[in-house]
């Protein structure tokens, strides 16, 4: 044999254990990416709201968003007053001082803001015409609320031009709005992205739509001379409501909402469970596919209920009053000495969407409130306490009373929503 024959035959077998070695080095490689690929868990943004999921063989973009809603924002005079500070000046924020962690830590956060705006000249009121000082808006947004709901039966105590004025303010400071219109080319709803799902959110009071086309609320008329710029339904006129809901639904849907939500302004004022006409309405939002419904106007907490649609395809979770959010019902005055005008919650639910599927509530929860009342001095120092069993609430309290009725408070509370509550079932539990 010659020598460089068996020379050439040598560097080939060489050059084959090289690329054989190196064939194996690239498919170690690839298993290894595969593997870390397929375990993935990685947070996308500082939030952890949008993060990579792993099942089983690529990663998958989860979005997250949880929204959060509280009650009537009632300000009465006694409240206005809690909170001035001088002449004709005011200071809401220590009201909101201990809720306002809870706020902030939501993606996005509803108010029932019941009444309107004013100004000095113009004055400032409490029941029967809800007329607030300006600034009350500044403390609601700095504790974190983002969406006013402007259709219930207070929206129009300040006449056409408080009406206006409210909403020009709210568009001036940056707050959402929905449930009015300062004109007939608004819309009726509300499309909102949230963490990067599209919500569509709308908001619907009780009131009287007349023969004649004139819709008032609590006896005033919201309407111009054909614009109704108030979301009102009749009772007597469900149908009305029930067409225009079919279309905002489309429509919000074409403008790529992908959660429905409605709050509704419904029911009876102290009574802590729904009225027929409530479950008649929420059972017929279920079934055109509304996915979470959050009422207000009774004052007073009401149940949460899992209602399924007549075809069996869909499934809404229903609180029916959020109660208030702060007032001056002190049980002391009221009628019906239960206290649970003095009760509210802050009602939570998270939405999910997994890559390219349908977005679906993935799950709720509630914290109880409590308007605590107390005197520093001869002043009236009114807080919404947020009564979170986990964190304890006794610090928020200087006197063995106030924690007593804050107890009294949450088992109310508890009482009305827990049942309602543990029957939701959320999809990981299918």
């Amino acid at each position: 044999m010659r020598r460089d024959n068996y020379d050439k035959r040598k560097t080939k077998k060489n050059k084959r254990k090289t690329k054989d070695k190196t064939n194996v080095y690239i498919i170690i490689l690839m298993i290894v990416i595969f593997v870390l690929s397929s375990t993935a868990f990685l947070l996308a943004n500082k939030n952890g709201r949008e993060k990579l999921v792993d099942f089983g063989v690529l990663p998958v973009e989860v979005k997250t968003a949880t929204i959060g809603a509280m009650g009537d924002l009632l300000l009465h005079p006694q409240v206005q007053e809690g909170s001035q500070t001088g002449d004709d000046t005011y200071d809401f924020n220590p009201m909101f001082q201990y809720i306002k962690p809870y706020i902030e830590e939501l993606d996005y956060s509803v108010i029932n803001f019941e009444g309107t705006l004013s100004t000095k000249d113009w004055g400032y009121s409490g029941y029967p015409l809800f007329k607030y000082p300006e600034n009350v808006i500044d403390s609601t947004m700095a504790t974190g609320f983002n969406l006013m709901l402007t259709a219930n039966n207070h929206i129009g105590d300040g006449k056409p031009s408080g009406f206006q004025h409210t909403l020009n303010l709210f568009e001036q400071k940056g707050a959402d709005y929905v449930g009015s219109r300062k004109d007939a080319t608004g819309k009726q709803y509300l499309v909102k992205e949230i963490n990067g799902i599209n919500v569509g959110m709308a908001n619907w009071t009780y009131g009287v739509i007349a023969d004649n086309g004139r819709v008032s609320v609590n006896g005033i008329p919201v309407t111009t001379k054909d614009e109704m710029l108030v979301n009102v339904f009749d009772y007597g006129k469900l149908d009305l409501f029930y067409q225009q809901v079919q279309k905002d639904i489309v429509d919000m849907k074409n403008e790529g909402a992908e959660i429905i939500v409605y709050y509704m302004h419904w029911g009876d004022e102290y009574r802590i469970v729904e009225n027929d006409y409530q479950n008649l309405m929420a059972q017929q939002l279920c079934n055109m596919g509304v996915d979470v419904i959050v009422g207000g106007h009774p004052h007073v907490l009401q149940p949460i209920e899992y209602l399924t649609s007549g075809d069996g395809q869909h499934n809404t979770i229903s609180i029916y009053s959020l109660g208030n959010a702060v007032s001056n019902q002190r049980m002391n005055f009221m009628d019906r000495k239960t206290g649970h005008t003095e009760d509210g919650v802050l009602f939570r639910f998270t939405i999910t969407k997994e890559g390219k599927e349908k977005a679906y509530v993935s799950g709720a929860s509630y914290l109880p409130t409590w308007v605590n009342l107390r005197t520093e001095g001869s002043k009236r120092v009114y807080e919404i306490i947020p009564l979170d069993i986990e964190k304890g609430w006794k610090s928020y309290f200087k006197t063995q009373a106030e924690i007593d009725s804050a107890k009294g408070s949450y088992d109310r509370s508890k009482a009305i929503l827990e049942e309602g509550y543990n029957s939701l079932v959320f999809k990981s539990e299918l």
